[in-house]
């Protein structure tokens, strides 16, 4: 009787233990989604997610990252004209590259239009690149080509290395990197808008911006400054050697941190989560972009804010009315780059 009683106390110590485990290191973003899942789908776990508690930076960092460190790596990046010396010498041109790959490139959208115009006002960019094999058409499309310089036609990428690059977004990968590696400059994709300039990044050889938390971590393809023929960028590019298709985020997202961590620091500068990409993917931090006003996008921590296509059902639906008639941190995001006359 007694062992069997020490036996069901020590399971629920092991259980109270792997509970106060999983709450102090499962990163918030995938806590709160699980939290998210089974409180909508099954009413258990019940009670608001942190990014519906409070717009605070530090929740959202609590298992890896105080605002100190944030604005520490920030820094270690970033110059900043506060001691009166010259600048350091530019290394990334300012040139602004966007890919589509499309054969019939038959929509472009609202969207499309406010991330060319978010680079196009805060980078001040002396060209703008818009890779291609087709082109659009339509109203937003007749508004953007003013600000794009150079229509670049773009062969269908196959292969790569002898590897087969069948999916759209793996073909976009590669002429992204080659791209870049011709002319360097800044590569976004076209859900990213652009907060504030990048000048303070200027002067390295390549800048990347970490996606997500420890363990699933990565450096997004989705946003890179580099100059041409950099280092890291050829790394990047020759690990496609063993690139296979049918997995998607290996050599656009877990490559280059894997190849970042035996990277000197002058060859890459990295930062962190909050310059590019958050709040992030998971479904919890769409839903708090797109229906709460709490999250100030303009804020010293963040470049840019990469929307995802995770919340294309909320971008989809977006119109002129609704990002100047709804307040939230997604149309207060974007409304200073709608034009005036729509």
């Amino acid at each position: 009787m007694r062992v069997t009683r020490l036996l069901r106390l020590w399971k629920h110590l092991t259980l109270f233990v792997l509970l106060l485990l999983a709450y102090t290191y499962i990163p918030d973003p995938v806590f709160d989604t699980v939290q998210f899942l089974l409180s909508r789908k099954f009413g258990l776990l019940g009670g608001k997610p942190a990014h519906e508690r409070t717009g605070d930076l530090a929740p959202y960092l609590r298992t890896w990252m105080t605002p100190i460190d944030v604005r520490r790596q920030i820094d270690r990046c970033s110059w900043r004209n506060e001691t009166g010396r010259p600048p350091p010498v530019q290394r990334i041109p300012k040139y602004v590259h966007f890919v589509r790959v499309m054969d019939r490139d038959d929509y472009f959208g609202m969207m499309h239009y406010l991330a060319i115009r978010a680079a196009v006002v805060n980078i001040k960019p002396e060209k703008v690149f818009y890779h291609h094999r087709g082109l659009p058409s339509g109203e937003w499309w007749d508004r953007a080509r003013g600000m794009i310089t150079d229509l670049t036609p773009t062969a269908d990428v196959k292969e790569i290395f002898g590897n087969k690059v069948e999916q759209g977004a793996h073909k976009a990968d590669v002429i992204r990197l080659r791209a870049l590696q011709k002319w360097g400059g800044i590569y976004l994709d076209m859900d990213v808008i652009v907060t504030r300039s990048f000048d303070p990044l200027l002067h390295h050889t390549t800048v990347l911006g970490i996606e997500g938390f420890k363990p699933w971590i990565g450096l997004c393809n989705a946003v890179i400054l580099t100059a041409p023929n950099a280092p890291f960028l050829k790394r990047w590019y020759d690990s496609y050697r063993t690139f296979d298709d049918s997995k998607w985020s290996d050599h656009s997202v877990i490559m280059p941190y894997t190849l970042s961590r035996t990277t000197p620091a002058t060859d890459l500068c990295t930062l962190p989560t909050t310059a590019f990409f958050w709040p992030a993917y998971w479904l919890p931090h769409i839903q708090f972009v797109h229906e709460e006003d709490e999250w100030d996008f303009y804020n010293d921590f963040q470049y840019a804010a990469h929307l995802y296509n995770t919340g294309w059902k909320y971008l989809k639906n977006a119109t002129p009315e609704y990002i100047r008639g709804t307040n939230t941190s997604f149309t207060r995001l974007v409304r200073p780059y709608l034009p005036d006359d729509v």
